[in-house]
């Protein structure tokens, strides 16, 4: 079975519904943001007004495992929110 090809734009969607479900708006203190090097991927939180990012303890990995990150956030936000 192939699987589709994750994408930035599948990323930063399931982002944004992380944030959503937060009330966050992309940028701002608090809100999540997807980090990129070397062919890796991980997802950080923003900290300060400066911009900072901070880990928080996601893998860094490909987008699949990134996405799948995101996809636990969402699940676990729905059932506490």
């Amino acid at each position: 079975m192939v699987q589709p090809r994750i994408t930035d734009r599948v990323l930063n969607a399931r982002l944004d519904t992380v944030n959503g479900l937060l009330g966050f708006r992309e940028g701002v203190d608090g809100s999540f943001t997807i980090y990129q090097a070397y062919g890796c991927t991980t997802v950080r939180r923003i900290s300060g007004d400066s911009g900072g990012q901070s880990d928080i303890g996601a893998p860094f990995g490909t987008k699949r495992e990134a996405l799948v990150f995101l996809d636990g956030m969402v699940t676990a936000l729905r059932i506490v929110l």
